[in-house]
């Protein structure tokens, strides 16, 4: 078991110089000092159970231990991040798989709340390779680019940056990591599009621009025409 050494102890915390050998005998009391209870063994070393020390009790009857006020005080709480997607991007499934549960578990570890993880709809490029010396295309790749997504909420201040250190560490070759706060259009970028339904959403536009056309022409309409009536009037009223 780790012993401390009791003379460098009270040396330091106690005030006590080099006659502490002189005042700190083995087997006595140390009341003179303000700690009662505690004894020395003959070798001069004390255990670490008995190094959970309170101070003299004040007058009011309470205690405190050797420790800063303001670790007790719960408004000095670190302010903490939004709803925060960590996204992570990469033409290998496999790999791109793997790395979201490794920042699953990593987020859990930590302390971080995990609120949600899903997976978007993959992307299609086509990689073209020319003749040697000419334009003219030899060869066409479909490249699929695939995307993963970890929510995280309520992160504090103090864990994200440890967070980002082992993400950046950690980072397999050929996936991009990015860290933004959550958005609406993510939400809708999860989900695959209908056609059928965009096309009718498409539809309803057109014909709430149709209306709002023709509301705009029975207005013009109503004016000439009030317009026209009050310079019939007007006319009237000269020849009168």
């Amino acid at each position: 078991m780790q012993a401390v050494n009791l003379f460098r102890y009270f040396q330091n915390h106690c005030g006590l110089g080099t006659h502490a050998n002189s005042i700190i005998k083995p087997g006595r009391g140390l009341l003179g000092l303000g700690l009662p209870g505690l004894r020395v063994t003959r070798c001069g070393w004390l255990h670490p159970e008995v190094l959970h020390l309170h101070s003299h009790s004040p007058r009011n009857g309470s205690s405190k231990v050797f420790e800063p006020d303001y670790l007790d005080d719960m408004a000095k709480e670190p302010s903490r991040y939004p709803l925060t997607n960590i996204q992570i991007k990469g033409y290998n499934f496999e790999v791109l798989e793997s790395y979201q549960a490794y920042i699953h578990k990593t987020c859990e570890n930590i302390g971080i709340e995990v609120q949600e993880a899903w997976a978007t709809p993959f992307t299609t490029k086509e990689a073209n390779t020319f003749v040697e010396g000419g334009t003219v295309v030899k060869d066409t790749y479909q490249i699929n680019l695939y995307e993963r997504n970890v929510q995280i909420a309520n992160a504090r201040t103090l864990d994200v940056p440890q967070l980002f250190d082992i993400l950046r560490i950690t980072l397999p070759e050929g996936v991009n990591l990015s860290v933004h706060e959550h958005t609406e259009e993510d939400f809708e970028a999860r989900y695959i599009p209908d056609a059928f339904v965009n096309t009718i959403k498409t539809e309803l536009a057109e014909l709430e621009d149709k209306d709002y056309e023709m509301k705009e022409k029975r207005k013009e309409k109503a004016l000439e025409k009030e317009k026209r009536k009050a310079a019939t009037l007007l006319a009237s009223l000269e020849d009168d």
